[in-house]
């Protein structure tokens, strides 16, 4: 029997999209620092940006959201993140780019929280999901936070100091959505205090349903192998016990 690697990975991305969305991001996040002051790192990181996308736009095709409005999203991001690596600085561009993925990335994590609520028992790619739904949201706040810098000048500190360096606003989101608070980057103005207090509430209510949720999952599915554990358990004569004493 030939292996067929590409196959392999088909295979596993239609059981764990949500993984692979993960593992990308994670890429980004550990090549930004060594490719963002170059132009062929600059390339890199929209490439893998697109990737991101378009993984997005597969894994929101396996949740009860509607499919037709990620693309609506999704396309004018991709478009707009390859403009901008060809065009950086320019503050237009960074705004249109900044809007088209928030609205993406808000409504792709709205699919997969939708998706780990589906049902009442929780499978791996859910536990990925739940964690690909908090990182979705991070990127998205991370582009609000460009986004009013940008309408605003100098709302956080080191913003402009790094041209509106997107991994500084990620960074940002990052610090603030955990509840860890630990950044070297501060509000400088009411609008970016704003937006930062509604990414703490958002932030901190995520955590909470989501564990919430997890735990009731993870309750009803231990249950649920309890009952099938009694049940091949039961022998026909306890059955017929069970059934003359109901009667």
């Amino acid at each position: 029997m030939i292996f067929h690697p590409f196959k392999a990975i088909i295979r596993t991305f239609k059981a764990t999209p949500s993984a692979f969305l993960l593992a990308i991001q994670v890429l980004i996040i550990l090549a930004y620092p060594y490719l963002r002051n170059s132009l062929l790192g600059n390339i890199f990181l929209a490439i893998s940006t697109i990737a991101m996308l378009g993984t997005i736009l597969l894994v929101v095709k396996h949740t009860p959201a509607l499919f037709w409005v990620s693309v609506l999203f999704g396309v004018p991001s991709i478009a707009f993140s390859v403009a901008e690596a060809f065009i950086p600085g320019n503050s237009i561009l960074l705004a249109a780019t900044a809007i088209s993925h928030i609205c993406f990335y808000f409504y792709a994590s709205y699919a997969l929280i939708r998706y780990v609520f589906a049902d009442s028992i929780v499978t791996r790619d859910e536990w990925f999901a739940t964690a690909a739904a908090f990182t979705v949201i991070l990127w998205a706040f991370a582009y609000v936070f460009l986004l009013v810098d940008v309408l605003v000048p100098d709302s956080f500190t080191l913003f402009e100091e790094r041209q509106n360096s997107f991994f500084e606003a990620l960074f940002l989101s990052f610090s603030v959505l955990t509840g860890v608070g630990l950044s070297d980057i501060i509000p400088a103005t009411d609008q970016g205090r704003a937006v930062l207090m509604i990414a703490d509430v958002v932030g901190l209510f995520y955590m909470a349903l989501i564990v919430s949720r997890l735990v009731t999952m993870s309750s009803a599915k231990q249950g649920t192998k309890l009952i099938e554990r009694v049940m091949q358990h039961t022998t026909p004569i306890d059955k017929e016990k069970k059934d003359d004493d109901e009667l």
